[in-house]
């Protein structure tokens, strides 16, 4: 379940839990001056679909990511989005042709607690869904807790994920468990970009 693809009504929960960082943290924030012009990594997901990430450079910093699903033999492409030099997230193309915009982003690459707003198409921003994300180091990785403001202002959680980075800031694994209490994790089978 791709979060891009969740319009603001269905962010559904996370708790925010504060987590002391271990001494050997990593940087999370993706390496891209590490790669040129294009990255290509492939996934498995726990539904057992092949899910394929492509980088590519559109200068000044941005990057497009697009995400492809092999489906039967077809490729499908699922998410695209345009980051920043970190990673983070400043624009996705939603499946059904709605743009979300991350203001100032989707900080998933920022240590620490941040905040940010989605807005879809040409949605004022003060009329998007407030989210909050903490990120926490971990010595091959991170530790992610979403969670969004509800209506009447109270924190809502929404999502916690443990993520396994390469050396250069690229994921190895994910593994999500939604405040429902379902899961999801996929897993890099190819290329490697580093340990």
């Amino acid at each position: 379940m791709a979060l891009i693809r969740a319009i603001p009504a269905v962010f559904g929960a996370a708790i925010l839990v504060a987590l002391a960082a271990p001494l050997a943290a990593q940087d999370i924030r993706m390496q891209m001056d590490s790669v040129t012009s294009e990255l290509v990594l492939d996934f498995e997901d726990s539904d057992g679909l092949i899910i394929q990430q492509r980088l590519t450079a559109l200068g000044d910093g941005a990057w497009r990511e697009e995400r492809t699903e092999v489906h039967a033999g077809a490729t499908i492409v699922t998410d695209s989005m345009i980051t920043n030099a970190d990673g983070n997230v400043i624009q996705a193309d939603g499946m059904d042709g709605a743009i979300i915009r991350f203001i100032p982003h989707d900080c998933r690459r920022v240590e620490g607690t941040c905040e940010y707003v989605q807005v879809v198409d040409d949605m004022p921003e003060e009329y998007g869904t407030r989210l909050v994300r903490r990120n926490t180091p971990t010595e091959k990785g991170y530790i992610a807790e979403l969670a969004y403001f509800g209506p009447d202002g109270v924190l809502l959680p929404y999502l916690r994920s443990v993520v396994v980075l390469d050396d250069a800031g690229f994921v190895v694994r994910a593994d999500r468990t939604y405040a429902d209490g379902n899961r999801y994790s996929y897993w890099r089978v190819g290329p490697t970009t580093g340990s």
